[in-house]
Formats: C-alpha cells, structure tokens, sequence
C-alpha cells in the first residue's frame, strides 16, 4: 500500500467539491404560487454555505412544458416562468459566486420536449431539414397489422415509439412520449448541444451534471430486444441503447470543443450500467471526457429486476462490496468516484439503509453521514438529507405519489390484475406497499424549512441564514408583509398592505430577541415556536403535499439550526472533519471485517496520516475486536476520535488498550492519527536541526485546533521542557519554522497560557517586514491577545488592523447606543432602482454623509455603506468615488480615526484596497496611534 503524503493522481478543486443537489419545485417558494422558485434559492444561499456546500447543483429549470418535472426542455436558453426569469438566474448566480461557491445546470441533451422548436420542425414534413434531428422510422407490419419500429419498451412502461399522425412514422422516446430521443449521429445535433453549453458556460455556470449521458448513441439498426418478460410485447431494451457504439466519440467531441476550454466540474447519470469497466471509460483522465459519473450499483442493491418500485431485501455484505469495489476501482489510473446515496430519484436513505423509527431515525441519519463524508470521491448530497427527512408515510393514498414513473407503474399493475381477474376494484396494497419504500416522489416532497411565522415567513433566531437584504415588514395592526427575495427584482409580494422597504428597515434589530435584518413583530406569534403549514415552503397551495406532520415534531431546517444535536449541526461537523482530513478525500481504502454482516469498518491512509472508520449498521451493540481493525497498541493509545454520532462519545484523547471495542445501536466512529504530527509534538531535548517536523499543510495545522485533538496537544506541550518547547522557534528550514508558527497560533486560540513562553521570539519576527514569517507570527500574537508596539504596527498594518477590529465593534456599538441615535434617519429612497441599477442619488447623498460632523450621521452612514459594499456594483461606486481616501483622510482625525480604521478593515475584506492605499494606511495607522 502507498504510504506517499500525495495520492497517485493529481488534486483537483471539484475533487473534494461538496455538491448539494437542489430539486427548485421543491425547495423554497418566495412567491405564494406553491411552487420553489431561483429567488427562493437566493434566499437560502447563506443557510448552504454554512452548511459547507462549496458547487449547488441545479435540477432542469429551463422552459418546459413538465410532463417529466423539467426533463422534458423546449427551450434550452430561457428559464420555466415558474421558476423565475434569466435576470433570476444572474442574480442567483451572481449570490453564489459571492459567497465562493458555483452553480452546476443540469444538461438534458439525450431527448427534448415534443414542444421544442426542433421538434416542431422535425414533425412537420418529411423533408424538413430538422427531420433527422431526431430519430424516426416507419411502421412494422406482421401480418397486415401495424406496429412500432421495434418492441423497445419505455424507461416509463409502454412502448418507446410514438405514432405521428401527420407522417404516419414513429418517433423514439426512451421516457415519455413527451421526450423525443435527439438523434446524435447527426453532427448538426452536436454542434448544436455544444451552442447550448457553452451559452450557459458563458453566463457564468460553473459546469454540468449529464442526463442520461451514457445512452445518447444507439445500435444501428435499432433490432427487436430479446424477450424476458412474457407478459407484455414491449421488452427492456438498454443492451441496445446504452453505453452505444458512438457514445465515446461524442463525449470525447464534447470534451475537445468545449470542456476542455474551461475549468468545469462535470458528472454523467449513466443508468442501465454495472460493469465497472465501462464506467470507467467516461472517467478515466486519459479518455479525456468526463470528472466523474454516478454508478448504481448501490442505488439498485435493494431493487428487484422487475422494477425499481418493489422493495428487495439486502445484506450488509453486499453493501460493503460495492463500496470497496469503487473505493479502490482504478485509483492508480486516476478514477475518481461521485459519492451520493440520496438524489431527486430514489427513496430516501435514511429509510432505505437505516433505521426511520422515532428511537433511531437521527443516529442513523448521522451514521450515513459518516459513511458519506469517509469516502473518495466528489460528495453529492441531496436537499433535505442534511435533516434527516424520511419517507412519507403509508398512509398517503395513491393521489400523493406524482411522478410519471409511479403513475405509469400503478396503471400499468392494476390494468394488468383487472385483466386477470375481470374486475375493475383489485387488491393494490401491496404496490403502495412498495411505493412507500422505494418511490421516487418521497425525494420531492417540499423541503422542510419551517421558518416559523404565521406567514411562511421567517423567525428572528433564522434570519442569519438569509441575506440581509432579505426583509420582511410586518403592520403591527394587521399581518402584513412586503418582501423581494433581492432589492434588486422589481417585483414585491405584498399580502394586505404595502409597507416601503428602507435601508433604515435592514438596520433596525429585532426589539424581542435583537437579533439584526429582522422584521418588527406586532406579538409572540412569530416567536412560539410552531411550526408553519406546509412545512415552511410556501405561503400558498403546494404543488406536492409537504410532510407538516414531521416537520411539527423538529425535523426542519429551522429546529435543527438551533439544535446542536440536530442531524443538521453533525452534517455540518462531519463536512468540516472531511474538509479537514485530506486523508478522508485521497486515502487509500482498505475494507476490515468484511464478513460481518453488522459492522462496516474501513481504514484510509495518506503517508502518515491514518483513519479508522466503524459503522455499525445494527440497532444492537456490537463488539469488534481491535485486531481485526488493524490498530496495534500504539496506534489505539495515540489516535483521536475525530467524529462521532453519540453526543456522549469519549473525549478524543485515544482508545482504550482493551482488546475490544463495544459500537452502539447505529454508532459511528472515525479516529485519525497523523504519526508525523505526533512525533512533531513528542519535544525532546534534540538540537533544533534534529527536530523531525510533518510536510506544512492547511490540513496539518487545522489538526491543531481540532477540538478532539486539542487535549492530546496540550498534553504533549505539558510532557516537554521548556528549553526543548521555545526551541521550535529557532529552527532554520523554512517549512519547520512556518509549521512551528502555525502550530502555535491554532493552539493559542484556546491555550494561549501555555504560548506565553513563545512571546520574545514571536516579537522579534513579528518586526521582519514583507516576511511571511512576520505575518505568521502577528497572527500567534493576535491569538494571545498580547500587547503590541508601534514598530509592529507599521511593519504589519493588516495584522494592526485586526487587533483593533475587537474593541472597534465595542466604539461603533457605544456611539450607535446613544440617547440621541433616533435622530437620524437615512432617506426612505431605495439604493437601487426597480431596474436593478444603482441609485446614483441616493449613493452620492450616502458618500457626503460619511464627512457629517455629527457623529451620530456618520457613523450610520459609513455603516450603511459598508453594509451594501456587500454588491459588487456598491464596491465599484465607492472606487470611483475615491472613498476609501475619505477614510484615510479620516484615519488622521483623532476624533473619526476608530471609525475610519474598522470602515478600512472591511474595504480590505472586500478587496477595496489598491498597492496605493495600502502605503498611505501604514503612516496614517502610525498617526492614528500617536493621537489615540
């Protein structure tokens, strides 16, 4: 096995990407029409970046008639009205960028909409120049009786050929008649799927989950399928249109003319397919087509061949096989997996692989979790997995289920049962039985938010999760509200009366829980607690009945965000341990216990660095033996338990040396050891040349602070010297001596008593100008809290600036807490225009503001503006209109200088500052702390 701190294919962005896929019908309305919507994305853009979603992967929102939720598309380069408009999509997009993640659009390019443009050409004649954009073929006649082409049968039962009256040919759709098949042998039809692309590529999307990508070419000739279900003409049919005799050279055409060009992520769905190696085809670097494509194999593991509606049963056995069979499959080739086990077509997870009772519903969740973040490979989650929603219950009647597929399949059995037994009523309870398992419907169900508020709206304690600018406005008479998902949509949803929206109502606080960017609240309603109908997706009818009873009972984004035992708060725990522990994205994998059919156990290893993961899919306790884990003595003493689904969990600081280790009903364990870490800390008494230090990386110094691993580091500092500990600091490698800072800084966040012997050193490099290792060390004194002199100042003016921000925050909310602070209203003029462009009258009133003499109007305008140098467009008006040289005019008043030093730390945030401004902050920094 490797033990090289590298893996043996090259690191890439999308490679440790978490991807959150989003199904917009279902996630949140902002509009009352009952359906999710790109403004109500935006308005959960901070709840995913606090959940540590780094690509938001958008199922089809393109024009679409919906007879297969969006996959049926007829018109690629337009936005479905229910879903928003192009200008929604900018500013959607737009918000993400902001916040460092990317957006992902789902490219359905096997089959369009029979209401496409192309399409509507291609039937009208058959000499029309669209006519073999798609694949048509006349009748089949046996014994004077018509018939399709071939007895294919649809993915959505029946036959997969429709008749066109006008020509009397058919045309092929694989799903419903709705979805006619693009014939991609045509170059024509390419070129034009990459006009597609790359008008996406060009508006800013950041890359593409494929469609049916494996099943765009198929066998010349199009021949009947064998028969192997008697029971029906039309016959499963994927041998001869997946994974087809062109498909390679089309995606690699792709790869060449368009995505070769840009740095994208992009993943294939590739149904129908189990063989590995042909998966491996799409993915494999040197084909040069495709990051990544979805397998199966774990999606089909508890379906019968018959249907993916019936339930079969599965053993953990064959579970563990297909994990460690794509963990290791290729790796030294560069294949790399999409890791997921929820998404907008199957059951949910937590219903299906573990355990939705009340008793072990959440511990499971967290289990899965585990199971999902342990693993190599792009992580894919799904909307809702993060709290842990389940299945809808049997109780919901056939009306509930409203995909295709379900549908399909329900006529398709009862016809069937009511041929045979002459009867129109039949027994059908065992389908809902299945239904009710497997059925695609319960991953689209409303999303769970439950922001509580009579309204649908939002309760104070949430409000975080959404932008600031994200402002409901309620009557203190009647329940009114006015709201846009971004000030920059003209249009506004009002119930009742209108109220103006202001920049006063963005800084007004909460006067119950004073929390800031919330709405005045006319009584405790919006504080009970309640949950609201229709689990807090929409204020209007929902187009699919949401599960309110759960959500009454916590399982809500809006419960769990407040809950630190919430499957939410572990999701975001575990994606922050994955984050951190590299070993958990690029290790090699090595499957431990594979004949047991209670515990998963794994262990991943990158060079020094070690992980042991234990899952115990079993609601009993089971006992494993540390033998079989492959943990000698050594290894159990030092490493730390870095994750744990029990709240109750041990501390981190190493393993019992006991020979077994008891796993709770659905437990999960993930204990890391960094061997060169450890030696790192074991201090000696060796000259400071001989000191042993591990390769300096962003994983290696987070290990520092690591809440598990941070007893097993006080302790070690405890065991050394006091000689042998400052001596890290006079090491001369210039890695050892960065890894040594940085280790010191993690530390004395929560240590900083123990650094105190640190300090005359730290201050003789702090003074080292233009030296990383002078940055390094401000920032180790940052963390203690230690005193600094001028001379550090002015060698390091960002590090100056943020000791002060602290005490600034302390100023700014003293002079904003003054008797007379009411006196003081900005213009009830919004700052943009309902054109979205800036409102040039209000901004240049807002700038002259910020040189009133009166502190009270200065103070709230600076802060108004440096609250909207949130957008772009704000940020490149203050440019033009030199305001950061008003604040460091400021910063040379004695009586403007605190306030102009914070406005200066945020334009640094923003990346306001020039190389000019940074030479004249340092000097007035200087004079700034002369006068104070």
């Amino acid at each position: 096995m490797s033990t090289s701190i590298e893996p043996p294919f090259p690191r890439a962005w999308w490679k440790s990407a978490v991807v959150y896929q989003i199904y917009p019908s279902s996630f949140f309305d902002s509009n009352g029409d009952g359906i999710g919507d790109l403004n109500g994305i935006h308005a959960k853009l901070d709840y995913l970046k606090d959940l540590g979603v780094d690509v938001i992967w958008l199922s089809p929102i393109y024009r679409s008639p919906q007879a297969d939720m969006g996959y049926d598309i007829s018109d690629y380069r337009d936005i479905d009205p229910r879903y928003g408009t192009l200008a929604d999509w900018d500013n959607l997009l737009q918000g993400v960028h902001e916040r460092g993640m990317k957006l992902m659009m789902d490219l359905v390019a096997n089959h369009t909409s029979d209401e496409h443009e192309w399409f509507q050409q291609s039937k009208s004649s058959k000499n029309d120049p669209k006519r073999d954009w798609y694949m048509w073929r006349p009748p089949k006649y046996v014994d004077g009786q018509r018939f399709p082409p071939n007895n294919w049968k649809s993915v959505f039962q029946g036959s997969a050929w429709e008749l066109d009256p006008i020509t009397q040919e058919y045309y092929l759709h694989l799903y419903v008649q709705k979805q006619p098949d693009l014939n991609w042998d045509n170059p024509i039809v390419r070129n034009a799927v990459w006009d597609v692309m790359r008008f996406w590529i060009e508006r800013g999307c950041d890359g593409f989950r494929m469609d049916v990508i494996n099943i765009i070419s198929k066998v010349q000739g199009l021949p009947d399928a064998p028969v192997v279900d008697h029971s029906q003409y039309h016959q499963p049919a994927s041998m001869y249109f997946a994974n087809g005799p062109h498909v390679h050279e089309y995606i690699k055409e792709m790869h060449r003319e368009v995505l070769s060009h840009h740095d994208l992520i992009t993943v294939g769905e590739t149904p129908f397919t189990h063989d590995a190696s042909v998966l491996a085809e799409y993915v494999l670097p040197k084909n040069k087509e495709l990051n990544t494509v979805f397998n199966f194999d774990l999606m089909d593991l508890d379906s019968p061949e018959e249907s993916p509606l019936v339930k079969k049963a599965w053993r953990l056995t064959e579970f563990k096989a297909i994990v460690g069979r794509w963990q290791m499959y290729k790796r030294e080739e560069g294949y790399w997996n999409a890791v997921f086990i929820e998404n907008h077509d199957h059951a949910r997870a937590v219903s299906r692989f573990g355990n939705d009772s009340v008793a072990w519903r959440a511990i499971s969740a967290k289990m899965l979790a585990v199971l999902e973040v342990t693993q190599t490979g792009t992580l894919y989650m799904y909307q809702g997995q993060e709290l842990g929603m389940k299945n809808f219950p049997r109780t919901w009647g056939i009306e509930e289920y409203k995909d295709v597929a379900s549908q399909n399949y329900w006529a398709l059995i009862k016809g069937q049962r009511q041929e045979a037994t002459g009867k129109d009523e039949v027994d059908m309870e065992g389908v809902l039985d299945g239904f009710q398992q497997k059925a695609r419907d319960h991953a689209r169900i409303p999303m769970q938010a439950s922001f509580h508020s009579p309204l649908g709206g939002v309760m104070c304690h949430l409000v975080p999760m959404l932008p600031a600018f994200f402002v409901p406005r309620l009557c203190s008479t009647s329940w009114s509200l006015t709201f846009s998902a971004d000030p920059r949509v003209s249009e506004r949803h009002d119930i009742s009366t209108r109220h103006p929206f202001t920049i006063h109502d963005v800084l007004t606080p909460c006067p119950r829980c004073s929390l800031p960017f919330v709405f005045e609240c006319p009584d405790e309603r919006s504080h009970s607690g309640t949950a609201t109908p229709n689990a807090g997706f929409t204020a209007g009818t929902p187009w699919m009945r949401a599960f309110e009873e759960d959500a009454r009972e916590g399982w809500n984004a809006a419960d769990q965000s407040n809950a630190p035992a919430s499957v939410l708060a572990f999701w975001k725990r575990a994606l922050q341990v994955r984050r951190v522990h590299d070993v958990l994205i690029y290790g090699d994998f090595e499957m431990r216990l594979d004949k047991d059919e209670r515990v998963f156990a794994y262990v991943r290893t990158l060079g020094d660095v070690r992980a042991w993961i234990l899952l115990n899919f079993s609601d009993g306790v089971v006992e494993v033996e540390r033998e079989g884990l492959g943990m000698d003595e050594d290894d159990a003493r030092r490493c730390q338990l870095v994750l744990g689904n029990y709240e109750d969990h041990d501390d981190g600081s190493g393993l019992s040396l006991e020979t077994k280790l008891a796993l709770r009903g659905y437990e999960a364990r993930v204990y890391v050891i960094n061997r060169a870490l450890m030696a790192a800390l074991e201090w000696t008494s060796k000259s400071p040349s001989e000191i042993q230090f591990p390769p300096v990386t962003d994983s290696l110094c987070h290990l520092i602070a690591d809440e598990n691993l941070r007893g097993g580091v006080v302790n070690r500092f405890h065991d050394g010297t006091e000689t042998a500990q400052t001596r890290i600091l006079d090491v001369k490698v210039p890695t050892h001596l960065m890894a040594s800072l940085k280790m010191i800084a993690r530390l004395a966040e929560h240590h900083s008593d123990l650094c105190e012997r640190f300090k005359p050193r730290l201050y003789e490099l702090a003074k080292r100008k233009g030296d990383s290792f002078g940055s390094a060390a401000v920032n180790a004194l940052v963390a203690m809290s230690a005193p600094f002199t001028r001379d550090i100042y002015i060698c390091n003016t960002l590090g100056y600036l943020s000791i002060i921000l602290p005490p600034l925050d302390v100023e700014v909310d003293s002079s904003l807490s003054h008797d007379d602070t009411d006196e003081f209203r900005l213009p009830t003029v919004r700052w943009v225009n309902d054109t979205g462009i800036l409102n040039q009258e209000f901004m240049l009133q807002l700038v002259s503001t910020i040189t009133s003499r009166n502190v009270h109007e200065r103070t709230q305008a600076t802060l108004t503006l440096l609250k909207l140098c949130r957008d772009a467009m704000v940020r490149e008006f203050c440019t033009q209109k030199n305001v950061l040289d008003i604040f460091v005019s400021q910063l040379k008043q004695k009586k403007t200088s605190l306030l102009a030093a914070y406005a200066l730390r945020k334009c640094l945030e923003y990346d306001m500052c020039t190389s000019d401004h940074s030479l004249h902050v340092a000097p007035a920094l200087v004079s700034m702390v002369n006068k104070n």
